[in-house]
């Protein structure tokens, strides 16, 4: 049925099982008598039955549990961890209840009627021995060389649950209806222990922890209950503190715990940290072989890269020494600069007759010096309108040709000289802050995961000092709850005492009477 039935399907339960329809009769009524098996909502119709040992179906709209399916898988797995430890502490109370009820241990044939009483609980309990472990302060198993005794605690302890069996059983313990019958209860042990597991379940099927308004209910539910809770609910769960705890310091008149939901809370808890604190110790050391490898592989790009041999950037076409200016047109002269060669650039002045350099830098250097004219246009000069080579002849190189051409010359080597001293210089600035950049994130990156580790750390030691402190909490607990034993042990002996000195002087007394009654007769 999925773990409920609607209230219109219960007469096909009444047609399996005719003789149960007398004895459930309200529907409502019987699941509030077994609400740790059973649970009913009223839905507007005939309402719902529910079981209260199935997971609860969830409420969340699907859309948002689409969107968020992602971002909370580790809060989705607690959940369901927490849900089935509350299902197995249900399993737990329900067979120390059916072990309480057949006096106390059981032979471990006798699970079969267990299973029968509560068939969901058998693949719980399928392993008796592991689960008594996981229990250990309800339950304690002897193998026996057979099927194994299964034994529970309750009956024989008083609130804290001895070492083992026979450790508990002491003459100077008290018994639970002991305890109460000073108070004016009736009540047996057996009743007490089945009372203590009950509201054990009920305050953890609601979360753990309830308040004493609800303890009412829970005593409108169990007759026999509220004959012992009302005004006398500390000193019951006193009486069973591996079970129950009452805070006095919760807001109203004080709150019930369950001790067993809170001890596996607190364990999970604990189990999320470590695996928190692993995750966080996995990233650290990826990030910082991250960190390494990016930082090798930057040195090796600047290696690559000092290593790599800087080629010459060819001269553009607006560069004026390689471009035909126009008195080299005009005497059909084409100057070009040859490829660059071991690093410098040189013109071919010395492929050109000597006359022709000298033309050629006269016409250039005119050429600069009007080219800053508006609508001036240069003058031919005299030797550039010969049109016969005889008449170019004639008229002769001087020597400030010759000087004009080696001055340009060496215009040409130095501008030359300052390309490659250019192209062999330093890396650019840009290739400089962008190693600086990479260096500095590296670095940051390191001390983003040390921070982390320091984070880490001081979790861990937050958690083991509120651990160190729960423990001294309970240590403390322990030994006020012993302290007062020694104290009712010791007025108990001086009662013994002052009984065994009025034995003994009243039997001095009669000694003394009868004595002298032989003496008279």
């Amino acid at each position: 049925m999925g773990g409920s039935i609607e209230g219109s399907q219960v007469a096909e339960f009444y047609k399996l099982c005719p003789a149960a329809k007398q004895d459930i009769g309200s529907i409502r009524s019987f699941c509030d008598l077994f609400s740790g098996l059973l649970r009913f909502e009223q839905t507007g119709g005939s309402g719902r039955v529910c079981s209260s040992l199935h997971a609860r179906p969830a409420t969340t709209p699907a859309p948002i549990v689409a969107a968020t399916a992602n971002t909370k898988a580790s809060s989705q797995a607690s959940r369901s961890a927490a849900t089935d430890s509350a299902s197995n502490m249900q399993h737990a109370l329900a067979l120390a209840t059916f072990v309480t009820d057949n006096g106390g241990s059981i032979l471990g044939s006798r699970l079969g009627d267990f299973y029968k009483l509560h068939p969901e609980a058998r693949e719980a309990v399928s392993n008796i021995r592991r689960f008594c472990d996981l229990y250990s302060d309800l339950f304690c198993f002897e193998p026996n060389g057979g099927p194994g005794t299964l034994e529970c605690k309750l009956p024989v302890r008083l609130g804290i649950a001895a070492p083992s069996p026979k450790s508990a059983l002491l003459p100077t313990k008290a018994s639970p209806a002991a305890s109460l019958s000073a108070s004016g209860s009736d009540s047996s042990d057996a009743d007490l222990d089945a009372i203590a597991l009950s509201l054990s379940a009920f305050v953890a099927e609601r979360g753990g922890r309830t308040t004493k308004t609800q303890v009412s209910k829970f005593c409108a539910q169990n007759p026999q209950a509220k004959k012992v809770l009302p005004g006398k609910l500390e000193q019951f769960c006193d009486m069973y503190p591996s079970l129950l705890r009452f805070d006095p310091t919760a807001v109203g008149a004080g709150a019930i715990c369950c001790v067993q939901q809170q001890q596996q809370e607190q364990q999970h808890a604990e189990a999320g940290s470590e695996a928190a604190s692993r995750s966080q110790v996995s990233h650290h050391i990826s990030s910082k072989a991250a960190a390494a490898d990016a930082q090798e592989s930057e040195e090796e790009q600047d290696q690559s890269r000092l290593e790599a041999p800087r080629a010459i950037k060819p001269p553009d076409a607006s560069d004026p020494w390689v471009c035909v200016d126009p008195w080299s047109a005009a005497l059909n002269i084409g100057v070009v600069a040859p490829p660059a060669s071991e690093g410098s650039m040189r013109r071919p002045e010395a492929a050109l007759p000597s006359h022709l350099v000298s033309h050629n830098e006269n016409a250039h250097n005119a050429d600069e010096r009007v080219s800053s004219t508006a609508g001036y246009e240069p003058e031919m000069p005299t030797w550039a309108k010969q049109t016969t080579p005889g008449s170019s002849g004639a008229s002769g190189i001087s020597d400030d040709g010759e000087h004009a051409a080696s001055i340009h010359s060496e215009a040409v080597a130095s501008k030359s000289g300052h390309l490659v001293g250019t192209c062999q210089g330093d890396h650019p600035s840009g290739a400089q802050l962008q190693d600086a950049l990479g260096h500095a994130q590296a670095l940051c990156q390191v001390l983003a995961g040390l921070e982390a580790e320091r984070q880490s750390s001081c979790a861990a030691l937050q958690a083991r000092e509120a651990r160190i402190a729960l423990s001294e909490a309970v240590l403390a607990e322990r030994e006020a709850v012993l302290a007062e034993r020694e104290a009712r042990l010791g007025k108990q002996e001086e009662k013994l005492q002052a009984a065994l000195d009025l034995a003994s002087k009243f039997s001095q007394d009669l000694g003394s009477k009868l004595a002298g009654l032989v003496a008279e007769a």
